[in-house]
């Protein structure tokens, strides 16, 4: 497994013992065969009112790195380290949607949101999105 050392930030999901590191868009390793991906279209933590989205595949293999997403609920926590701060983010909204090689996302534009995007925990025809919206940044 080839993992490459030019992560320009990590995403931690304290209740699923998630810490992954992530790519920059248009990193060669920046897909979802390597490692959880950044969407194009996505920004970064620190733009305000922002969405980063990062998929990432579940169900068996090595790369399967949202494989425990489907135990996340409204509430709880995801981080994100990015040159240097902490951003904080709190799930507002877990929502499906068949799997058609686009995704729609529902989010408040007035906030800065991390969106995470996975298959759904068995079944290989839909896909599940997980929005969460800034709490803090340190």
């Amino acid at each position: 497994i080839n993992v490459t050392n030019e992560y320009i930030g990590y995403l931690n999901i304290p209740k699923i013992n998630l810490n992954k590191g992530f790519l920059s868009q248009k990193a060669p390793d920046n897909n979802v065969e390597k490692n959880i991906t950044v969407i194009e279209g996505s920004t970064y933590p620190n733009v305000d009112k922002g969405n980063l989205i990062i998929a990432g595949h579940s169900g068996t293999g090595w790369k399967a790195f949202f494989n425990d997403l489907y135990k996340l609920n409204i509430g709880d926590i995801a981080k994100v380290t990015f040159r240097g701060k902490t951003y904080t983010y709190k799930i507002t909204n877990i929502y499906t949607q068949e799997k058609v090689g686009t995704i729609a996302i529902y989010r408040d534009y007035d906030k800065t949101t991390l969106t995470l995007v996975t298959c759904t925990n068995n079944s290989s025809t839909t896909q599940t999105i997980y929005i969460a919206e800034l709490e803090s940044v340190e």
